[in-house]
Parts: C-alpha cells; sequence; structure tokens
C-alpha cells in the first residue's frame, strides 16, 4: 500500500502532464521544435522529484505563465513569420488576404 500515490500526488502528476502536453503541442509549428522541446524536456526533469508541496505548486504556477507567454510568441511568430507580410488598402475586402492589417477587427465589422 506504501506505492500507491495519494489522491492529491494524483491530481498533480496530471496537472504536470496536461502542461507538458500543452507545450509540446504549441511548439510543433516552430521551425526550431526540436530545440525547444529540448528545452521544455530539461525543465520538466529538472523538477520532476521535488518533494516540498510549495515548490511544486510554484513549479506549476511558473509552468503555466511560461506557457502564456509562448503562447504569446508562437502565434506572433506564426502569424508573421509564415507568409510575408501584405499590404493592401485598409479596411476594404477587394481581394484583401485575410491576414491583411486591419481586416477582421470587430470595431470594422458591419
Amino acid at each position: 500500500m506504501d506505492n500507491v500515490p495519494s489522491l492529491k500526488d494524483f491530481l498533480h502528476r496530471q496537472t504536470v502532464l496536461g502542461l507538458y502536453r500543452k507545450f509540446l503541442t504549441l511548439v510543433k509549428p516552430l521551425a526550431d521544435q526540436r530545440e525547444v522541446q529540448a528545452q521544455i524536456r530539461l525543465e520538466f526533469k529538472a523538477m520532476k522529484n521535488e518533494a516540498d508541496d510549495w515548490n511544486k505548486k510554484r513549479a506549476v504556477k511558473e509552468g503555466e505563465r511560461r506557457l502564456k507567454d509562448l503562447q504569446t510568441t508562437v502565434s506572433t511568430s506564426v502569424t508573421f513569420g509564415s507568409s510575408p507580410f501584405t499590404t493592401g488598402t485598409h479596411g476594404t475586402n477587394s481581394g484583401a488576404e485575410a491576414s491583411e492589417v486591419g481586416s477582421g477587427w470587430p470595431w470594422e465589422r458591419k
């Protein structure tokens, strides 16, 4: 019975695994995907055997913060890095691409 984790430990493990999966899914579209994945693995392995509950909670909060930062960075990178920046007339839909600056903004919808 000593090898059975407590409910608290089980829930923490599920939280950490979910966070890890989100990180790995998020970096898939990046050009340097393997390097970023390796860095993510190192960060998670560094905290793998942490026993202190406060440090575990702090690490999860820090991971969530970093995930949010990475989501912002990746979305910006994918949006601006995958296709050339297009210019066109502002606010018109005369054959302009969906990635054009100003198209689809909520304050311009009619």
